[in-house]
């Protein structure tokens, strides 16, 4: 990575704008000087953010942030922007919130894992039954009665698979999407199939036109509005429960006393805007890794979030305890 850092600087010198060039080239310098430091590699890797973080035209007040993240980085990415790349982190820091994926036919069966914007194919299977069966000698009931008991054989087959890999993620489970191109998911959805507490957890059923990961990618696709919907109401109802706590004096904090908070183990669920800068929430991640602590980003974009930032100044905590 310093190798390639360094020919970024080389490279930062054919930009045209004075300015952009400038700013560029100190913030890359400033990263390879932080990533010289190292010794070696962190276990799980490490995050540097460098930039000109000043808010006057012109000015110059370039910062550089390290971290190391609270789970292994898999791959290299260097990025150069006007904003700083933290998507990725804030995945991290957040509560595994997860969902699991069923794409299925009579004939094959896809499960998957969505956690964030990235899904994990974990099981395929096939029915071995593909349309081609004859008759023969025997009546055309007996025939359609034994195709229908292959289906359902391949249905609790599926649901067998579905509880093994979805039950132990019970407890950050928030929903099962079920798609496929033909009537069975609707059968799949509404019958006996699935473990009871799979099955309650179902928040959508939609047509794909595939059951492989084609059909996967577009039952998210399609799931979208759901999952943002489930999203927004915990983060609504995660503001709600500090606004009770806050009216009732009871087990909360925010503004400067969150620190203590954290420092006694006290807090349970901590909300943070996601209009506060790096600089102050980067400090309040830290510190909670590693405490069993919740992190939600807050989204200014409803009234909730925008109180949060506005009234509290982007910070706020749900606590296990009064202090």
């Amino acid at each position: 990575m310093l190798r390639e850092l360094c020919d970024k600087k080389a490279e930062a010198s054919s930009i045209r704008s004075d300015v952009a060039r400038k700013n560029v080239t100190e913030a890359l310098e400033q990263a390879i000087k932080r990533i010289s430091l190292y010794d070696r590699t962190p276990e799980k890797g490490f995050v540097v953010f460098a930039g000109n973080i000043s808010k006057t035209d012109g000015g110059v007040d370039v910062k550089v942030w390290s971290i190391e993240p609270p789970e292994l980085v898999k791959e290299k990415y260097y990025a150069c922007g006007k904003t700083f790349v933290t998507k990725p982190l804030e995945e991290m820091l957040s509560e595994r919130e997860v969902y699991g994926i069923i794409v299925l036919d009579n004939n094959e069966s896809t499960l998957a894992i969505l956690s964030g914007d990235i899904h994990k194919i974990v099981k395929t299977l096939s029915s071995g039954y593909h349309g081609k069966h004859h008759a023969g000698g025997w009546s055309q009931a007996r025939f359609e009665h034994i195709i229908e008991n292959e289906s359902r054989d391949f249905l609790k087959r599926t649901a067998q698979h579905a509880a093994e890999e979805f039950l132990p993620l019970l407890k950050d489970l928030k929903g099962i999407l079920i798609g496929g191109p033909s009537m069975t998911k609707d059968e799949y959805a509404s019958g006996d199939f699935l473990q009871y507490e799979l099955k309650r957890k179902i928040i959508a059923v939609k047509e794909t036109g595939y059951t492989d990961e084609r059909g996967v990618k577009e039952l998210i696709d399609k799931t979208k509005d759901q999952i943002l919907e489930i999203q927004v109401t915990k983060q609504r109802e995660l503001m709600h429960r500090f606004m009770n706590e806050l009216a009732s004096e009871g087990k909360y904090a925010y503004g400067p006393d969150i620190e203590n908070a954290i420092k006694t183990g006290a807090v349970e669920s901590l909300l943070i805007s996601d209009k506060l800068s790096l600089e102050e929430a980067d400090p309040l991640y830290k510190q909670t890794v590693g405490s069993g602590t919740e992190i939600e980003i807050i989204p200014s974009c409803f009234e909730e979030g925008m109180q949060l930032w506005e009234t509290f100044g982007g910070k706020a905590a749900l606590l296990r305890y009064k202090i």
